[in-house]
């Protein structure tokens, strides 16, 4: 009998069993090959928080801003042109894309503005004018 308490890869084993897929496959296309995830960086500013998406090779056309429920959620697509030849590297990838996040209730959902020039989006979210600091004067 061959018993094993250490199982190799057993992380991803776990997420399969658990989730039905392994988590390295969700970064993937259907060819297996990575998939574009844009980065984003998120600021609370004095008076909203602030997304900054880097997009590049993605069209204004293709994108999706949206907020449903407390998250607002980011998609669209970056499509490359395969060109002739022979590649040496292909670190360049495609595909559709999605990011979502939960937003807390300090920030008002009917107050999103979306700016999107030279491949960087800027997704704005005002804060509820209850949740803006008080500066409270000294007497």
């Amino acid at each position: 009998m061959n018993v094993s308490l250490y199982r190799r890869n057993a992380l991803p084993s776990l997420f399969r069993d658990v989730f039905g897929e392994d988590p390295l496959t969700w970064f993937q296309n259907e060819e297996g090959l990575p998939c574009f995830v844009p980065q984003v960086d998120i600021r609370e500013a004095e008076s909203s928080l602030v997304f900054e998406f880097d997009l590049p090779g993605v069209g204004k056309e293709s994108l999706k801003v949206e907020f449903n429920d407390g998250i607002l959620s980011v998609s669209g697509e970056r499509k490359l042109v395969e060109q002739k030849g022979r590649y040496f590297a292909k670190e360049r990838c495609s595909g559709r894309f999605a990011r979502s996040f939960r937003i807390g209730d300090a920030y008002d959902p009917r107050k999103i503005s979306a700016a999107f020039k030279d491949g960087m989006l800027s997704v704005e979210i005002q804060k509820k004018e209850e949740s803006k600091p008080i500066t409270v004067d000294i007497a």
